[in-house]
């Protein structure tokens, strides 16, 4: 068994000492080193360069990026590093805050310069509520309600009505993305027979009824082939001969039954 002397263990107790103190007074030359050079000019990003397209405030947009890179980190690493710049923050904070937001592009151009690439959703009909006054709502591609419509609206889209509960409807879908499809695609079809699709309705989520510019319904249910039902409204329209003039005195034409269409004049 060995046995150490008092003094043997205290100089043992010193070394230690020593070599924490030199190892902390090391990590702490390592952290103001780094910490000094992330702050260093040359490696700040010093210009956000925003682009969208029509919804969303690029200067806005821009304030909140500067927001996120401006001051340090804890122990005083700079947020405006090029290498250090908080990017999954900042992508996730825009996202949230901007609902007209499809993607964000943030990349950078050297060292200074920082650009974001706003990818905004595309509106292609209206959501309305049944209310006295005007209440719309901007819906994607896909049938998301993603924008109040905007006070001056230049576009010519065509409305939606119910489906829809009461309450915040951004990020709500009209219908299936797959049935919003169909509905667009049954536009473009009756725009070859110069029939202008005004609005659509439905009160089961299941038969829909659509209304044309000339005050015509057009019904039909969520379950049909919009390429077939569109094939039997030509051809009722071509057998009957009903030209322009007559179509608007239609009540209505029912296409739930396949090949058998009825309609009603007015």
């Amino acid at each position: 068994m060995v046995y150490h002397s008092s003094k043997f263990a205290q100089r043992r107790k010193k070394i230690l000492i020593w070599k924490i103190s030199l190892s902390v007074i090391f990590i702490i030359l390592i952290v103001w080193g780094t910490s000094s050079l992330s702050r260093l000019s040359s490696l700040q990003i010093s210009n956000v360069v925003v682009q969208g397209d029509n919804f969303i405030n690029k200067e806005e947009v821009k304030s909140r990026v500067e927001e996120h890179i401006s001051g340090n980190y804890f122990l005083g690493y700079s947020r405006s590093n090029f290498l250090l710049f908080p990017r999954g923050h900042i992508k996730d904070d825009i996202k949230n805050q901007y609902s007209a937001l499809k993607n964000i592009q943030l990349n950078l151009s050297g060292t200074h310069t920082l650009k974001m690439v706003l990818d905004e959703y595309q509106p292609k009909a209206l959501w309305c509520r049944r209310t006295e006054s005007r209440n719309c709502y901007l819906v994607n591609e896909d049938g998301l309600v993603f924008l109040p419509e905007p006070l001056i609206n230049e576009y010519d889209f065509f409305e939606m009505y119910d489906v829809i509960s009461e309450g915040d409807i951004l990020g709500q879908s009209y219908v299936s993305a797959d049935f919003f499809h169909s509905i667009i695609k049954f536009e473009e079809l009756l725009s070859r027979l110069e029939i202008k699709f005004k609005k659509i309705e439905t009160e089961d989520g299941h038969t829909f009824t659509l209304t044309t510019g000339e005050g015509t319904r057009l019904i039909f249910d969520v379950d049909d082939n919009v390429v077939d039902i569109f094939d039997n409204l030509q051809t009722v329209i071509d057998q009957d001969a009903i030209n322009k003039a007559q179509f608007s005195n239609i009540d209505y034409i029912d296409l739930r039954f396949g090949n058998r269409v009825f309609y009603k004049i007015k």
